[in-house]
């Protein structure tokens, strides 16, 4: 029996990622604390998520508009 190693990547990844959550996830112990991250967030933390969200955004926005534009071609340059 011959095991594929894709399959296990990706259960060992989703297994450490389970483990993680579940250890930085004991305190919490409300919807609102979970919700919020019981509000212990730093400045740069903030600032860091809200322009990594936006450069996704636009990074996305573009993509979809070159590739209408070009057909398939605009991801061949990726």
């Amino acid at each position: 029996m011959q095991v594929d190693v894709d399959i296990v990547i990706i259960s060992a990844f989703l297994v450490v990622n389970l483990i993680a959550g579940f250890y930085s996830g004991r305190g919490i112990k409300t919807i609102k604390e979970y919700a919020v991250g019981d509000r212990n967030f730093g400045t740069a933390t903030i600032a860091a998520t809200i322009i990594a969200t936006w450069i996704s955004g636009s990074f996305f926005t573009v993509c979809i508009s070159q590739t209408y534009k070009r057909v398939y071609g605009f991801f061949l340059l990726l």
